[in-house]
C-alpha cells in the first residue's frame, strides 16, 4: 500500500493522545546491501516492552517520497515482550532502497523511529563513469564559467567528490539527481564549481577528483591557450592552401593529358 506523506501526517494527528517520536530508535542509521543480500534492523524501544509482531514497518521511497507499507522486510513475530525488535530485508533488490521506520501503537500512544537509510548497490563491483563538462563559448561569461560533474554507476553515498583548480582546492556543489522520472531511474551524483572567467581564458587546470573504494578518478577540463587555437588554426590553413595548389596543379595536368590525346588521335 503506498500513502502520500500528508496522508500519513494526517492520521498521525488524528491520535488524540500525545505523539511520542523519540522512544523509538530504528540502527543502524544507514546501511549498503549488496543486490541478493540480506541486511537486518533494529527497532528499540525505550523504557517500554512490546510483542515484536505489533511492530509496523515502512518505507520512503527515495525519489518519489512515497510511503510504502508493503515492503520487502520480514518482522517479528515473537510471543514475549522485548524492547528491542527485528525486521529483516532478505534477498535485497535495487527497488529495496529508502529510508525505513519501525512505528508502535503502545498504550493508546503513537511511536515513531528514526530513520535508517538503506541503499542496495549492484552484485558485482563496478567502477564509477566519471564525465566532466565546461562550457563550449566562455566569451559569454563575465564573471563566472560553471563546470559540472557527473559520477554514474555507483550510488551517491558511495563516492565523494571534490575539485582543485590549478593544484589548489576549490568549494564546489554537491548533491544526487535521477536519470529520469520513471521506475526504471537510477541515482547518481553530480557536482558543480565555479570559475573566474579570467582564469578559465588563462587556461586553469580544472580538475574533479571522485573518491572511491580506496581509489581516486581523476578528470580534468581545461580551456586551450588563445594563442594554441590560432596556431592550431593556422596550421589547418595552411595544409588547406596546399591541398588547393596541388589539386589545381592536377587539374592542368589532367586538361593537358586531354589535349595531347586529342591531337594525336585527330592525326
Amino acid at each position: 500500500m503506498h500513502l502520500r506523506p500528508s496522508l500519513l501526517l494526517a492520521l498521525v494527528s488524528s491520535v488524540t493522545r500525545v505523539v511520542c517520536t523519540a522512544t523509538l530508535t530504528l540502527s543502524p542509521s544507514s546501511v549498503l546491501v549488496r543486490s541478493g543480500d540480506s541486511s537486518t534492523l533494529t527497532c528499540s524501544l525505550q523504557a517500554a516492552k512490546t510483542f515484536c509482531y505489533t511492530i509496523t514497518w515502512f518505507r520512503v521511497h527515495p525519489r518519489t517520497g512515497e510511503i510504502d507499507t508493503s515492503i520487502n522486510i520480514l518482522g517479528g513475530h515473537d510471543d514475549d515482550y522485548a524492547n528491542e525488535c527485528k525486521g529483516t530485508i532478505t534477498s535485497a533488490k535495487p527497488g529495496d532502497s529508502g529510508v525505513y521506520y519501525c512505528s508502535l501503537v503502545h498504550s493508546a500512544l503513537s511511536f515513531f523511529s528514526s530513520g535508517a537509510t538503506v541503499t542496495v548497490i549492484g552484485a558485482i563491483a563496478v567502477r564509477p563513469s566519471v564525465q566532466i563538462f565546461s562550457p563550449l563559448d566562455s566569451s559569454r561569461h563575465n564573471s563566472d564559467v560553471q563546470l559540472l560533474c557527473w559520477v554514474m554507476q555507483v550510488v551517491p553515498s558511495q563516492v565523494h567528490v571534490s575539485w582543485t583548480i590549478d593544484g589548489e582546492r576549490a568549494d564546489g556543489w554537491t548533491g544526487s539527481a535521477w536519470t529520469n522520472g520513471g521506475n526504471s531511474a537510477v541515482e547518481f551524483t553530480r557536482s558543480w564549481v565555479r570559475v573566474r572567467a579570467e582564469r578559465w581564458e588563462r587556461g586553469a587546470e580544472c580538475v574533479c577528483e571522485v573518491e572511491y573504494a580506496g581509489e581516486t578518478i581523476r578528470k580534468t577540463a581545461q580551456r586551450r591557450a588563445q594563442n594554441d587555437l590560432s596556431g592550431s588554426c593556422h596550421a589547418v590553413m595552411w595544409v588547406y592552401r596546399w591541398l588547393g595548389i596541388i589539386s589545381s596543379v592536377l587539374f592542368v595536368l589532367l586538361i593537358f593529358a586531354l589535349i595531347v590525346y586529342c591531337a594525336a588521335n585527330i592525326k
